[in-house]
């Protein structure tokens, strides 16, 4: 549940005895057999609670009550566990938050052990207790996962949300950890106070909401890939982000403006405030873009906000390396007058401003007199609700109207497209005579003449692109694709598709992809269903220019129609078509009207119309050459398995139908075969099975089919060697990355992973992506080498592992998958023991002492391989050494020794004796540091009512409450604001306060010659030489 974290000023000082992590040896599973009690051993499978050492399986229909303190122990949890507000459920190894997993209840959980983890592959954490990450412990959210924190965060170690993971964290947080957010990653602030100790590094999205604030002890860093979302609500209501240590900035800052608040020009907003600042934001941008803009102003010290006018753009200069940024519907629109510019979209935008039921909606950007000439990169985004209602002589319609041929479209989406208009019509580009490369349109384009889902003329090129939706005529007209209308004579088509509805039946030349080609079109497809009056083909209604290895699968029906082609004037090779066909006269499975040439080509639908009708060509003027069909041929006049009507001075050559399937035994020109004989390669007399044609009987029902590529490839990739090396020994703890090479190149296929486990286990330490939108650490896609990044906490010293690869994770450019790694032998590894403990901590020393603590600084030690971890040690007079605590630091204040009872407290006058050691990651410790004794300062004499102060008016009833140690003197605080001092802890001076309205001040600390004291609502702050100073806060927490 989410909860608004109040004012937190009483302090609590709590002592926790941490178990050392373990790996989970056994694993006890929760059956609910008896009620839904934790600690009742008949709930488990075997029989008993779960303790250290053991993982504790919590299934999906479990809900498991946690009322008494657990055991150290490994959670695997997909089902529920409700933590008791007396109860505390402490988890060490690596534990798991699964799907719908959840930890709930107002009882505290605690990640405690060196490199403990949760591992959240989504779920809810929620209650009113907290939630505690000891030093040296993390939490993971894994990518593609949501989490849900929804209790106050104590993070002392480390939070880390993965790529495409998505961390809400409501309720506030405090701690000295850090906290990193993975490019492409997610982390929202909510509802509570938000104290970052630790470095704070953002590569994905920060979202902080109006409801909390955000606070960073020391600094933080945004990556060139990040975004800071804040919000602004008010004059005096906006996030603000306070630094303690260097803001480096960098990416993107965005602004919500919430409650309809418009800030007026020239309001300023103090947004960031920081100790030194390194860097700038690469833009800004602002959800009211249309009606106000924000200017920033960098100062060493933080960073301002100034409200402005709109601007024409949110960035940018126009220039190749700096081009102008497009972040709404009005920047856009500003495009036009900047016809030879450069720009990038930075957000997805929605049109909607320009829709308008009897109005003309967008007016397309650049003509032909004054084209676009520019570069338009639309960097992934969409463009939604593009709405043009142009007339049918109007000419060059669609989101660009007329680009140029130094014009360069690339990476950009429109969705939901209606586009309407005359001559030259494509939800893109009316007229296109640049580049368009990556981009597509989704949505209904309608016109007379040159109508296409993507580009209504093509005079340029089109690669990599596609269209959804419909093209419909207004009127009787020509030239109606599915991509484009028309494909001129210099225009070129590679590697598209459509998957568009076109009906045009009053008019010529329609086509699945294209309408009329002139140009070439290679390795392209169309699958919608085409209806037209003449010339009407799966692919292209009319061909006056080249097809090459392209193909058609939709129905078509129209005169002179084909499966690929209606009208063919000039080339097809390597192509086939496998929809019906239907007309009226001059109907072909593969084209309608054969004036040229076919070759290596085949039609597999069905066939029927009334007159020249053939299982391939229904009329062949020019020549056919190793090709065949087999669909069924209907009844009607000049009928042929093969071809329906030949001229004499056409040709056919090595070509085939089957004449069980098709119902003919007669053709205009072939041969016919069998269903037997047709699927044997021996029938193919001269055909090139080498290069051209493949046959296989579980492919294409049989039949032949073309080869992938012009040289054949049937063979799966085979990985040659990896890195780490099968069976190596000794691999270095540096290691960042796994290298795989392979026989050919390869790519990463998409939901496919690499992943590593511990041997002899099946628990899975990382899984890692294939391809560069899963894992960005991936590099080598489209070469033989695949480079896999390793983060830095997968693999540990001294320890086995085992990589897996799923099959048809990596495929070659014909797409043979390679089989993948699935047994635990194939690639294992064990990593470099470290055996070498690090350097002694030298020259310990006591810096500070008070009656009930010691503080002691030693210098540092180094190691091999790192990381090192401090034990402190103590002991009193002639007793035992005990463990005082940890520290990745060289200082520490002891307070305690041993457990934390009221009995192992630091007392006064007392002499102590510390040693510490110095740990490795592999658990290697040094020898012990010199010894140093201290002895405590005598208690403090706090008997305050005894003592007569002289002060109006009189404090004859002071309460004590608290007292420090610190710049030479000590100070105590206690009921109405008095603050006392005193150099010996016997004489006391009042200082401050002692008026009846003043405040209860319950605690007091001192560093970085800082004394802050607190009670209620108020803060008293004072330098070892300055004056107090009152402050009274509305909410919020003060972290002493």
């Amino acid at each position: 549940m989410k909860r608004i974290i109040a004012l937190v000023l009483c302090f609590l000082l709590a002592f926790t005895l941490c178990q050392p992590a373990s790996a989970a040896e056994n694993t006890i599973e929760w059956t609910g057999a008896k009620d839904n009690d934790w600690s009742e051993a008949g709930n488990w499978d075997p029989q008993q609670v779960p303790g250290p050492g053991y993982t504790a399986v919590i299934p999906e229909w479990a809900v498991v009550s946690v009322v008494y303190d657990t055991a150290s122990v490994t959670l695997d949890c997909s089902g529920e566990v409700s933590v008791a507000s007396d109860a505390h459920l402490y988890l060490t190894g690596t534990s798991y938050l699964r799907g719908e997993g959840e930890l709930s209840g107002d009882g505290d959980i605690t990640v405690t052990g060196a490199n403990s983890k949760l591992q959240c592959s989504g779920g809810i954490i929620d209650g009113d207790g907290l939630l505690t990450l000891q030093e040296n412990t993390q939490l993971v959210v894994d990518e593609d996962s949501a989490v849900d924190l929804c209790r106050y965060l104590v993070n002392n170690g480390q939070i880390t949300v993965m790529a495409n993971g998505e961390l809400f964290l409501y309720g506030g947080s405090e701690g000295s950890g850090t906290l990193t957010v993975s490019e492409h990653g997610f982390l929202s602030l909510d509802e509570g106070n938000y104290i970052f100790g630790g470095d704070f590094v953002n590569g994905g999205e920060l979202s902080i909401w109006d409801t909390s604030s955000a606070c960073f002890g020391v600094d933080f860093c945004q990556e060139s890939t990040g975004t800071l979302l804040l919000r602004i609500w008010g004059p005096d209501g906006f996030n603000k982000l306070e630094i303690d240590g260097e803001a480096d900035l960098g990416g993107v800052l965005d602004v919500d403006l919430l409650y309809d608040h418009i800030p007026e020009p020239d309001d300023t907003f103090d947004i960031i405030t920081c100790s030194s600042r390194t860097g700038e934001f690469s833009y800004i941008i602002n959800s009211l873009a249309e009606e106000i803009s924000f200017a920033p102003t960098y100062t060493n010290t933080g960073v301002t906000l100034t409200a402005t006018e709109p601007a024409e753009f949110a960035g940018g200069t126009g220039s190749e390396g700096d081009p102008y940024l497009i972040y709404s519907a009005g920047h856009l629109n500003n495009v036009r007058n900047h016809l030879d510019k450069h720009f990038r979209l930075v957000a997805d935008l929605d049109l909607d401003l320009y829709l308008s039921g009897s109005g003309t909606g967008w007016e397309p950007i650049g003509t032909q007199d004054n084209p676009f000439t520019g570069r338009f990169d639309g960097n992934g985004h969409t463009i939604s609700n593009l709405f043009i209602n142009r007339s049918s002589d109007s000419s060059d319609t669609g989101l660009f109207g007329y680009t140029g041929v130094t014009a360069e479209i690339w990476s950009l989406g429109l969705g939901n497209a209606n586009v309407h208009g005359g001559y030259d019509v494509g939800a893109l580009v009316g007229d296109n005579n640049g580049q368009i490369a990556d981009s597509y349109a989704i949505g209904d384009v309608t016109g007379y003449m040159g109508v296409g889902g993507l580009v209504g003329e093509n005079d340029g090129s089109i690669t990599d692109s596609w269209a959804e939706g419909t093209v419909d005529e207004i009127v009787s007209g020509s030239c109606f694709g599915g991509l484009v209308g028309e494909n001129t004579y210099d225009g070129i088509i590679t590697n598209c598709r459509a998957d568009v509805m076109v009906e045009s039946p009053g008019s010529t030349a329609a086509g699945g992809l294209v309408g009329d080609n002139l140009g070439s079109i290679t390795e392209s497809y169309a699958m919608g269903g085409v209806e037209g009056s003449s010339a009407v083909g799966g692919l292209a209604g009319s061909n006056s220019g080249y097809i090459e290895r392209s193909y058609a699968i939709g129905t078509v029906t129209g005169k002179i129609a084909g499966g690929l082609v209606g009208y063919n004037h000039c080339s097809i090779s390597s192509s086939y078509a496998g929809g019906d066909v239907s007309g009226t006269e001059n109907i072909g499975g593969l084209v309608g009207i054969n004036n040229d040439w076919i070759t290596d080509s085949f039609a597999r639908g069905d066939v029927s119309g009334g007159k020249c009708i053939g299982g391939l060509v229904g009329w062949n003027l020019g020549s056919i050459t190793n090709s065949y069909s087999t669909g069924d041929v209907s009844d009607g006049s000049d009928v042929g398995g093969l071809v329906g009507l030949s001229e004499s001075h056409s040709t056919v050559t090595g070509s085939y139908w089957d004449i069980d399937t098709s119902g003919r035994t007669d053709s205009a020109g072939g041969t016919g075969k069998t269903t037997g004989e047709m699927k044997l390669q021996e029938t193919y007399d001269g055909w090139d099975f080498v290069s051209t044609w493949n046959i296989d009987e579980s492919e294409n029902d049989g039949y032949p089919f073309l080869a992938p590529s012009s040289t054949p490839d049937i063979s799966n990739p085979i990985l040659i060697s990896m890195s780490p090396a099968n069976g190596a020994t000794d691999v270095s703890p540096d290691i960042e990355s796994l290298v795989l090479v392979f026989d050919e190149d390869v790519w990463g296929v998409w939901g496919k992973y690499v992943t590593i486990y511990k041997a002899g286990t099946t628990e899975q330490v990382r899984k890692l992506g294939l391809i560069e939108e899963d894992m960005p650490g991936v590099s080598g896609n489209g070469t033989n080498t695949i480079t896999i990044s390793v983060p830095s906490d997968t693999l540990s010293m001294g320890v086995s592992y085992y990589i897996t690869i799923d099959e048809g994770g990596f495929e070659d450019a014909a797409g043979n998958k390679f089989s993948g790694i699935s047994d635990s032998n194939t690639w294992a590894f064990t990593m470099l023991s470290d055996t070498q403990a690090p350097t002694v901590p030298a020259d310990l020393r006591s810096t500070s002492k008070t009656s009930t603590s010691v503080t002691l600084q030693w210098d540092p030690s180094t190691d091999d391989y790192g990381p090192i971890r401090y034990d402190i040690y103590g002991r009193k007079e002639d007793g035992e050494y005990v463990l005082a605590g940890s520290t990745g630091t060289t200082t520490f204040t002891v307070i305690k020794l041993g457990g934390g009872t009221s009995a192992d407290l630091i007392t006064p006058e007392t002499a102590y004796t510390f040693v510490v050691r110095a740990v490795d990651g592999s658990d290697n410790e040094s020898a012990q540091s010199n010894e140093v004794t201290v002895t405590t300062e005598q208690a403090l004499n706090l008997v305050w009512w005894e003592r007569d102060i002289s002060y109006a008016p009189p404090l004859d009833s002071v309460d004590y409450y608290d007292a420090c140690y610190g710049a030479g003197k000590y100070v105590a605080v206690g009921t109405r604001g008095a603050i006392l001092t005193s150099t010996d802890g016997i004489t006391w001076q009042l200082e401050h306060g002692g008026d009846f309205g003043d405040p209860q001040l319950k605690a007091i600390t001192y560093g970085n010659d800082m004394f802050v004291a607190v009670g209620g609502n108020n803060v008293y702050t004072k330098t070892s030489t300055g004056e107090w100073t009152r402050t009274v806060l509305d909410a919020g927490t003060v972290d002493l």
